[in-house]
């Protein structure tokens, strides 16, 4: 019973060979296509993922660098109202001067860098805080 049957599939097989072979290749490119679009959609995610981490990462970087300029700003107000009260009580004509000189120098920064550059080296305050 089992052979005649075996025999009408294996006649049917070798006459209609390229169907079978189309409809296998079809079904593989198929399961091929649906893990290739789940790994695109995993691409997708890390790449959204990965961007994500990008913007924090640069909204980070702005707030220190605010924050750092407005520590920069701090530190000229403060050392500017010092050199006036200075200024203020200097005696002499030459204490007078170079109080002017130095709050002309603060006044002319226009980085931060230049800044510290010239608390540190023109008024000799050792640390920046």
């Amino acid at each position: 019973m089992i052979l005649p049957r075996y025999g009408e599939v294996s006649d049917w097989l070798k006459k209609h060979w390229e169907w079978v072979a189309a409809g296998v290749v079809a079904l593989f490119a198929f399961v091929l296509g649906r893990r290739g679009r789940s790994s695109a959609l995993r691409t997708a995610d890390d790449i959204a993922r990965i961007k994500d981490e990008e913007i924090e990462i640069i909204n980070k970087t702005n707030e220190d660098e605010d924050r750092k300029k407005k520590a920069a700003v701090e530190r000229l107000l403060v050392e500017k109202e010092r050199l006036r009260q200075e200024y203020l009580r200097a005696q002499t004509d030459l204490g007078k001067e170079t109080a002017q000189r130095k709050i002309e120098l603060l006044e002319s920064a226009e980085s931060e860098e230049e800044i510290d550059r010239i608390l540190l080296e023109e008024f000799n305050i050792k640390e920046l805080k």
